[in-house]
């Protein structure tokens, strides 16, 4: 589903989901290549390495986030339409917004709290990798939920300027 041509105008969130997309399919590709060499070394040699699952966790939570993220970018998100069945045409727009306000103020929600939780884990490390920080899974939640404050806001914008 193309996205909104206000948010596909957009230079910054057009650049924006393409590195994300992109950071997600090496997160996604990864994960096959390490879920594949776990169950050979698992199966065929009976030497499983717990490094493995763990990275390909982490890179989960990545591939989970990005998407989400991609899809306030194409609007495909879960929706509730109730109140967008309802009610006159005229109405339609005053729903759209609303609906818009309540998913970015969740979004600002999650970064925030995505935002704490990765400074609370500066300085820690992975359990079975020590030499990574874990930092580097939980920066995903606020980068991504900014992304997609910014989609929603440029998708308010555009309906307020209908």
């Amino acid at each position: 589903m193309e996205p909104t041509q206000s948010v596909k105008n957009n230079a910054l969130s057009g650049r924006s989901v393409r590195a994300l997309n992109a950071i997600g399919a090496v997160a996604l590709a990864l994960t096959i290549a390490l879920t594949f060499g776990q169950v050979v070394l698992r199966y065929i040699f009976n030497n499983p390495q717990a490094w493995a699952e763990e990275i390909s966790r982490y890179l989960f939570i990545w591939i989970t986030v990005i998407g989400i993220a991609s899809a306030y970018y194409n609007d495909t998100n879960i929706k509730i339409d109730l109140l967008s069945g309802i009610g006159r045409k005229s109405l339609k727009k005053y729903v759209s917004i609303f609906r818009h306000i309540c998913d970015m103020l969740a979004a600002m929600t999650l970064c925030y709290s995505g935002y704490i939780v990765m400074m609370n884990k500066i300085g820690t490390k992975f359990f079975t990798v020590p030499d990574l920080p874990q930092t580097l899974v939980h920066i995903a939640i606020p980068i991504c939920f900014f992304f997609s404050v910014l989609c929603i806001a440029t998708r308010i914008r555009t309906l307020i300027n209908k």
